[in-house]
């Protein structure tokens, strides 16, 4: 799929969607209300969390490469300069300068868990430090490193991927999957974007995202 034609139906958003429904059957037996800190996510572990945290990693991985591909092309210049075959995640962390919304960088965004009232930062220190889910998601993948494929890595992971459809949004799908806080005399008029939307919430069925639309 061209990176225009990914933003420009929202497929990010829809993927989105179905990560974390996946992620609601698993908290149905490990509900979060009782894993209501990292220290006690961190002893959560499952194949089929290894398998989401695959799932999700590789989602920010297309979104982050799209993004710089469609609107961000002096990133992928320098890669070229210096004769790399692919983005890396060392190339995503210069988008925090960039890939602004209302003035506030993703390091600066805590997103809140709706379910424990914790706020997680799933970009803090991005520049400086590779993030603890993004290296676990590497070692799942590349290694089968099952271990590290616990609840507080899928919570870190699904809250940088639901920020980042924040920043890039759609309004149109944020609206279909009921996310953007409208009211519902505006719900027709964003879905057929007869109308501009502005400044909402955007509220899934885990977190609250700290920027509006």
């Amino acid at each position: 799929m061209p990176s225009d034609e990914y933003f420009e139906i929202g497929y990010h958003t829809d993927r989105f969607f179905e990560l974390e429904e996946d992620l609601i059957k698993f908290l149905r037996f490990m509900p979060l209300e009782i894993h209501n800190s990292s220290e006690k996510r961190e002893r959560v572990r499952s194949p089929y969390l290894a398998d989401l945290l695959i799932r999700i990693g590789s989602n920010i991985d297309i979104f982050f490469r799209k993004l710089i591909l469609s609107y961000y092309i002096d990133i992928d210049n320098e890669r070229k300069i210096q004769k790399r075959n692919y983005l890396s995640f060392n190339d995503y962390k210069k988008l925090d300068e960039k890939f602004l919304k209302r003035g506030t960088k993703l390091s600066g965004c805590n997103i809140k868990i709706i379910q424990t009232g914790e706020y997680l930062n799933p970009f803090k220190n991005w520049n400086i430090e590779t993030p603890t889910w993004w290296t676990s998601y590497n070692h799942v993948k590349h290694e089968a490193l099952i271990e590290e494929a616990n609840l507080d890595n899928i919570m870190q992971s699904l809250a940088a991927f639901f920020l980042l459809i924040c920043f890039k949004k759609n309004s149109a799908k944020l609206v279909q999957y009921n996310y953007l806080c409208v009211l519902p005399q505006f719900r027709n008029e964003i879905l057929s974007e007869s109308k501009e939307e502005l400044i909402h919430d955007i509220i899934t069925k885990i977190f609250i995202s700290p920027v509006k639309s």
